[in-house]
């Protein structure tokens, strides 16, 4: 008895330090080390689907192979029907036309926790390159997506590692909604329509990110807060590079270069850090503002430099300014300010920037030369009476004088 025993105990070892050899769609229902052997060609239906703990997963450089079915998955990984599933690993994959490549579902009593995703190349994704609902403490790295819908979708899903990947030719190349605590970074987005796009999150850190010809946005925070942003780069075609509609953001140390309307954009969100960044040569403005009451100037922006090496200054206070250049001038909030013998010169080849005021009154301003800039003077006005502008001399080459 203990000799038989003891085989099949050494015959589970040996299984499971050797693996298991697989060359079709299969349900993966026992733990253990699976290897595809062969490349599989114009499945059309879901290919393999896991439900169950610690599987290692290794295409070794094979291909899964669908025919773009609607709802149909290259590998399902399902803790919503099966209960909790922990320490997953997936790599070596090359999966190309399904809805959906890797989808990670779990539910708020069933979790997918502690997985990794690494080496994966997603083709030609009808629907998302990788879905995750209810997955956390997933790393995910060195992933190339190209041509889908959505690149990485994280639904209700937080402290997952986004890593040295590249999105391209999508729709968006990262989509986060209700999801925290995640870290993208390191990580290449192109020909998108959004790169990176968060909403109702918060406490995400973006870092590291290069991102250029996304037709809208490199970067998008909407709803949601405190997001930290450090270290990107945003540059060359996107529309906007970074857009803020969501409050309580730190941006640091980033790149907001040569896009087609504006390299930052605060639209309506409040307690914002934008410090020791560069917004140069955007066609509209390195840096525009909006906020519909004086509540939403509550932000710091300090230490930016903007078109032609010249700084952007923002005030919401009152202010003294004598005999100052800048690349740009933003006023929130700024009561009873002076300005006098100012020169705002954006782009030394551009017509962008100027001198933006919001929700400020009895401002002074005397002797302004506004030089080859978007505008001159925009001026946010929701009450006219209440604001009194003094200008002794403007002198001005822009498309817009006063606006």
């Amino acid at each position: 008895m203990k000799k038989i025993l003891f085989l099949l105990f050494f015959f589970l070892f040996v299984l499971e330090v050797s693996g298991i050899d697989i060359s079709t769609c299969q349900n993966i229902t026992s733990p253990g080390n699976y290897y595809l052997t062969a490349d599989i060609l114009n499945t059309s239906s879901t290919c393999f689907t896991i439900n169950t703990s610690n599987i290692l997963f290794d295409c070794q450089e094979h291909l899964i192979d669908g025919t773009g079915g609607s709802n149909t998955i290259g590998i399902y990984v399902d803790a919503y029907d099966y209960g909790s599933i922990t320490n997953i690993t997936i790599k070596n994959c090359t999966i190309k036309e399904f809805y959906t490549g890797l989808h990670f579902y779990g539910s708020s009593s069933n979790i997918i926790d502690n997985s990794k995703i690494s080496l994966i190349t997603l083709l030609n994704l009808t629907n998302t390159g990788i879905y995750m609902e209810r997955s956390k403490s997933t790393n995910l790295s060195n992933v190339n997506i190209n041509q889908s819908g959505y690149g990485i979708y994280l639904y209700y899903s937080d402290n997952n590692k986004i890593l040295n990947c590249s999105i391209n030719n999508s729709n968006y190349g990262i989509y986060t909604s209700v999801s925290d605590n995640n870290t993208f970074e390191n990580s290449y987005f192109y020909y998108n329509t959004w790169g990176v796009y968060i909403y109702d999150s918060s406490h995400n850190k973006i870092s590291f990110i290069n991102t250029h010809n996304n037709s809208i946005n490199g970067i998008y925070l909407t709803s949601g807060s405190n997001y930290n942003i450090i270290n990107n780069s945003i540059s060359n075609y996107n529309q906007i590079g970074y857009k803020f509609r969501a409050s309580g953001n730190e941006i640091y140390n980033s790149i907001g270069n040569s896009n087609e309307y504006y390299g930052m954009y605060i639209d309506g969100s409040y307690q914002n850090v934008v410090e020791n960044n560069t917004f140069q040569e955007n066609k509209g403005y390195d840096f525009n503002f909006y906020g519909g009451s004086d509540f939403y100037c509550n932000n710091i922006v300090k230490n930016n430099i903007g078109s032609g090496n010249r700084p952007i200054e923002y005030y919401n206070y009152s202010i003294n300014l004598e005999n100052k250049t800048f690349s740009e001038l933003i006023l929130c909030d700024a009561d009873y300010s002076n300005l006098t013998n100012i020169i705002i010169k954006g782009s030394n080849i551009l017509y962008n920037n100027g001198l933006i005021r919001f929700h400020t009154s009895n401002t002074i301003i005397t002797k302004l030369n506004s030089t080859k800039n978007a505008v001159g003077i925009y001026i946010f006005i929701q009450a006219i009476i209440k604001y009194i502008i003094i200008i002794s001399m403007i002198m001005t080459i822009f498309f817009y004088g006063l606006v």
